[in-house]
């Protein structure tokens, strides 16, 4: 039996394996380098309003371009009420890096927001002024291939007027294609003031502009946004927006001067992860407000195509606007999510019933129904502290309780208990407490607690407590805990935790479910049961049987299967000794490894060199290339038969024992075939057991702390 490896193949099989490493991990693309200086300032100078949104929208519009539209972090720029002299430095640095990178990549650009004060001549920073034609020379003096302006301010238009705003062919870009140019935007003409919006919370150009980055300006449906498509896209929706302003409409204009082919394209969603995906089936005007409050994005959606918001990770209303009336649908994403959303998903918005300052009357201190339908103290009072529904109870809105023995119903709001032997229907939000013998039914929003023998439901949202004794049900999403003797379900988002004896299902679950059966779309979180079932999942899944789509964790179970995970059997020849057969099962990520393997040109029958292994290990993918990491333990066995071998696997007093590890680059080749190379490192030492002798004699050792040796190996081997 040989026991030792050349030593001259270890040391550049170190250098190869970090080169390698380094190859598979994920790089910025090669072709294009973006920087971005993005500039607000509120300050006008002297006998000028303050703006209120100038810096938040510098903000807004860096964030979105780090995000999906190229510009690193490193490479973004931002600088709140600035003077002019700030402004022009900042540029001679940008200007340095610009110089160096252009001899690594093959086009240089850069983008220029501004929010803030301007007048027909220029930039108006504090007391400091601006001229275009300084500010034109700034930006050529960046010496960037490409040079992309931005400004949202009044009578900005000037600015692209300096050189005229006709369109000249559609302009880049393939990463191969060599182009060089300017393109200028500006919010207004040159005669026209550029309007901010409280309600927005941003200049209404800004507010079009962001949105259109993020996907709403995207007409091919390809995946990215063009500056084309999103000059088309914001002037469109700024016009429309202004019309009936006190200011009048408001214009956007341009000047594009780009040289080469196909279109310039400022955001690309193809490979955006944490997103909202609205599906074909919808149609109609959706505004995306973050639940912490603050409006992120606009979008006009078209029926019969699908659409791609990119967002950061967070929770988010979308709130759908019909007719006449509008809808609601709360989504959360995590980071690296899609979320997909259709018609259905959206519940109708009820919206409080409004009353003339002055002509609201007092709460009615008590309501008396003995007629279905009907109150005795007359229809829709504004208040009521106790409403006692001895058949049916109707109440506009109760601030005090409802008790029932058959059932009491509130229309819109319930701020206090409502009590019901039979059953409780509340047509709005529930904020307090329900505790029927029978039922639960609120139309709208549920918070605080809810508690019944044998249902609940919420068919808008469901907050903090569902308990019942026989089954919780949420159609529009749960925030908080849904625990019932029975099953939990919710059609739409879980954010928190399901506990149920039989089984959960959630549309996707951001928590935990745990029952004997559950069932979760996208999962961020736990799934604990006898069969767990999720499509993304990214966390854990805890059972007998686990099965998703895509697994960004650690399944545990007796059995495991990710559809896009990893499943390779694989052979593979360590140095001059073993030839072995392994398997790796698990997810996108992780994986586990079993196998097996005899002394190459032994007698395989005789199983001569028997040893097996198991461990676990991670994937980095980085296609074509990946690179495995994986650690176990390794059992070599010892006899003078195939009898003998396959018995001392079992007796722990011959043979040898001790932990192993391996790392490997290796490269896919079509779907499944791959080839790979790496380094096997056995060691001895406290944790090994060797009573046959298997590391006496055994070369290039490498000395780890205390009593433990390395002995590496090199390998190499096909995967199928």
């Amino acid at each position: 039996m040989r026991r030792s490896s050349n030593p001259r193949l270890v040391r550049p099989l170190v250098v190869l394996l970090c080169m390698l490493f380094a190859a598979a991990l994920p790089a910025q693309d090669a072709q294009v380098r973006r920087y971005g200086l993005f500039v607000g300032a509120n300050d006008g100078g002297r006998g000028r309003v303050t703006l209120r949104w100038a810096v938040s929208d510098a903000h807004r519009v860096a964030e979105v371009m780090t995000e999906v539209g190229g510009v690193r972090p490193q490479d973004s720029y931002l600088l709140s009420n600035p003077g002019a002299r700030d402004l022009e430095l900042q540029f001679q640095h940008v200007a340095s890096r610009l110089a160096a990178d252009s001899r690594l990549f093959p086009r240089t650009e850069i983008v220029f927001y501004y929010s803030g004060h301007s007048d027909e001549y220029g930039l108006m920073l504090g007391e400091d002024h601006l001229s275009y034609t300084d500010l034109r020379r700034m930006i050529d003096l960046a010496g960037a291939d490409v040079s992309i302006a931005i400004l949202d301010s009044c009578a900005s238009g000037a600015f692209t007027r300096l050189k005229g705003g006709t369109f000249t062919q559609p302009f880049l870009v393939d990463e191969g294609t060599t182009v060089t140019g300017h393109a200028f935007l500006a919010s207004s003409s040159a005669d026209e003031a550029s309007q901010e919006s409280d309600a927005l919370g941003s200049s209404f150009f800004t507010h079009y502009l962001i949105s259109g980055l993020r996907g709403a300006a995207d007409t091919s449906n390809d995946g990215r946004v063009t500056l084309d498509e999103l000059y088309h896209y914001a002037r469109e929706e700024t016009l429309l927006r202004t019309l009936g302003t006190f200011a009048g409409p408001q214009h956007a204009s341009f000047d594009f001067q780009l040289s080469g082919s196909g279109s310039l394209v400022l955001t690309d969603l193809s490979d955006v992860r944490s997103a909202v995906v609205l599906d074909r089936s919808m149609a109609g005007r959706l505004f995306v407000s973050r639940e912490a409050g603050g409006l992120v994005a606009e979008v006009r959606k078209h029926e019969g195509r699908e659409l791609r918001i990119a967002l950061p990770a967070g929770s988010y209303i979308l709130t759908l606007q019909g007719e006449d009336r509008n809808y609601q649908h709360r989504v959360h994403l995590a980071s690296d999510t899609s979320v997909r959303v259709g018609a259905r998903d959206f519940r109708v918005t009820l919206l409080d019933r409004t009353r003339l300052r002055g002509d609201e009357p007092p709460p009615v201190p008590l309501s008396v129904t003995i007629i279905p339908g009907l109150d005795l103290v007359g229809e829709d009072p504004y208040a009521v502290t106790v409403s006692l529904g001895l058949l049916v109870g109707r109440a506009y809105r109760v601030r005090g309780g409802q008790a029932s023995s058959i059932l009491s119903i509130a229309h819109e709001d319930l701020s206090g208990v409502q009590f019901s032997g039979v059953g409780n229907t509340v047509g709005g939000d529930l904020a307090g407490f329900q505790g029927a013998g029978v039922f639960n039914v609120v139309g709208g929003n549920a918070h605080a607690v809810q508690n019944a023998g044998v249902f609940n439901r919420v068919e808008g949202r469901g907050a903090v407590l569902q308990s019942a004794g026989v089954f919780n049900v949420s159609a529009g999403g749960f925030s908080g805990v849904q625990a019932a003797g029975v099953f939990n379900m919710t059609d739409a988002t879980l954010n928190g935790v399901q506990a149920a004896g039989v089984f959960n299902r959630a549309g996707a679950a951001n928590g935990a479910q745990v029952s004997l059966v559950n069932i979760g779309g996208d999962v961020s979180g736990a799934q604990i049961g006898l069969v767990n079932i999720g499509d993304r999942v990214i966390g854990t899944q805890i059972g007998l049987v686990n099965v998703s789509r895509e697994m960004y964790g650690v399944p545990i179970g007796l059995a495991s299967f990710v559809e896009e995970g990893i499943h390779n059997v694989s052979i593979w020849w360590e140095g001059d000794e073993r030839t072995w057969i392994g398997v790796q099962n698990g997810s996108n990520i992780f994986y586990t490894l079993v196998y097996g393997g005899v002394e190459r040109g032994g007698r395989w029958r005789e199983l001569e060199g028997l040893g097996v292994g198991a461990g676990i290990g991670f994937r980095i993918t980085r296609r074509p290339f990946y690179v495995d990491f994986d650690a176990g333990w390794k059992r070599i066995s010892e006899g003078a038969d195939a009898e003998e071998r396959l018995a001392a696997l079992f007796d722990a007093g011959r043979g040898a024992t001790f932990p192993t590890a391996r790392i490997m680059v290796g490269i896919a080749i079509g779907d499944g075939l791959g080839w790979y190379m790496g380094g096997s490192f056995d060691a001895a030492g406290p944790l090994s057991n060797d009573a046959m002798g298997y590391f006496g004699g055994r070369a290039n050792p490498i000395p780890l702390s205390g009593e433990t040796v390395l002995y590496p190996r090199f390998f190499t081997g096909l995967r199928f």
